[in-house]
């Protein structure tokens, strides 16, 4: 398969991710034509991989996700070398032996991100209030691991390699002062939830809050006001629908699978796409 007509998909499972949703819902909304592709929560990538922008800047709080990011970038081959190593040591006393390891170099951090992400509980991302990453062991067998996809892997590299493709590990408000007029930014933040609805953001030791959700939409604003278009996904909530009733919103139904009652995964949630352009 040649690497332009390759499906690209995310290396690492993310809760929120937006795989699912992009053919059903995202696909036919999303610009016509753009500039410059930003986006500042890049997560699983699900977004940049399925578009394969020309000019494509992505960016996470979340530094052995970016460090990750680069080393398929730079080092494909060597990271394939070492996960397959770590594969042949998998077992659960493994595991927590190398959910306690500090790595002291790119290579062995983003060995460790991905190996920590496919082999731990249902694929989430989650650290205490000192940074560590505390999530249990998932119990998958040595025989039944899938660390990685050669082929995919080689053809995101491709394809970073072939574009403007830079990754970055900023506040996004910091990312958000890049794009510019014609430039087309995609957020899927941490989501919004009510008070007293579950709901996860741990994605780093501190927590996104209704506080950032606030920021985040007057940076918006200020993008609108300089001529960059934007979608944004988000819950349906009363803070989210104030914060962006003079932009158009859709409203869809989605499943969400971060619940650790395997009969209760699965739960139905209303969400919204934000956008300050007609697609």
């Amino acid at each position: 398969m040649k690497d332009k007509d390759a499906k690209l998909l995310p290396f690492v499972k993310w809760v929120g991710g937006k795989r699912n949703i992009i053919k059903k819902h995202l696909d036919g909304l999303l610009p016509k034509e753009f500039n410059e592709y930003y986006e500042p929560f890049v997560g699983g990538g699900s977004m940049f991989l399925h578009l394969r922008p020309k000019k494509c800047y992505i960016n996470d709080i979340n530094n052995e996700l970016i460090t990750t990011y680069n080393t398929v970038k730079y080092n494909p081959e060597k990271l394939m070398k070492k996960l397959d190593e770590m594969k042949s040591q998998h077992s659960k006393e493994f595991y927590y032996k190398v959910r306690s390891w500090k790595p002291n170099n790119e290579l062995d951090t983003s060995a460790k991100f991905i190996y920590l992400n496919k082999t731990c509980f249902n694929g989430v991302y989650r650290v205490n209030s000192k940074g560590d990453f505390n999530v249990p062991f998932n119990g998958i067998s040595k025989e039944k691991l899938n660390l990685y996809d050669k082929e995919n892997i080689l053809s995101i590299h491709n394809y970073m390699n072939s574009s403007d493709f830079k990754a970055f590990n900023e506040d996004y408000i910091e990312f958000l002062k890049k794009p510019k007029k014609g430039d087309f930014v995609f957020v899927d933040s941490p989501y919004d939830y009510e008070v007293g609805v579950k709901g996860f953001d741990s994605y780093n030791k501190s927590s996104f809050g209704q506080k950032n959700q606030i920021f985040l939409a007057d940076e918006l604003k200020k993008l609108d006001e300089k001529g960059v278009k934007f979608m944004a996904t988000n819950h349906s909530t009363n803070l989210i629908r104030k914060l962006y009733k003079d932009f158009k919103i859709i409203e869809i139904n989605t499943d969400r699978f971060v619940n650790s009652d395997p009969t209760n995964r699965k739960q139905a949630a209303k969400e919204v796409i934000i956008m300050n352009y007609e697609e």
